[in-house]
């Protein structure tokens, strides 16, 4: 997966040739198919819910330097109109380093587990 390093105080990106391969066909999908620029996706009505993505956000997805995380695909997925297809293939991308003790965006599930001894009674 892609990571950042400190080199004598800068970052430097080596990105992840899937997550490039999966931003190209995202800008593909933009350009050919919806005929917008980054702003105008920005700005359209599909983008002003709750939590909109600013076109940094976008143009990172779309270079291959961010990976979204599973819980913005669907958001991501209306955004495009791609039917579906940015979640499979953002599934498909983390579940590389899928754990199970983690749900998909890094959240410890075993920390919000209830002890089952608290249940029990005496």
């Amino acid at each position: 997966m892609g990571y950042t390093e400190s080199v004598a105080g800068t970052s430097k990106h080596t990105p992840d040739p899937a997550w490039e391969k999966f931003g190209n066909m995202l800008k593909d999908f933009r350009e050919k198919r919806l005929d917008v620029s980054l702003r105008e996706l920005e700005q359209c009505e599909r983008n002003q819910g709750k939590e909109p993505f600013t076109k940094s956000t976008l143009h990172r997805y779309e270079t291959g330097r961010l990976l979204p995380r599973l819980r913005y695909a669907d958001q991501l997925d209306e955004l495009y109109q791609a039917g579906g297809w940015i979640r499979t293939e953002v599934a498909n991308l983390r579940d590389a380093g899928w754990d199970p003790a983690r749900d998909n965006d890094g959240v410890d599930r075993k920390s919000t587990r209830l002890n089952s001894s608290h249940l029990a009674e005496s």
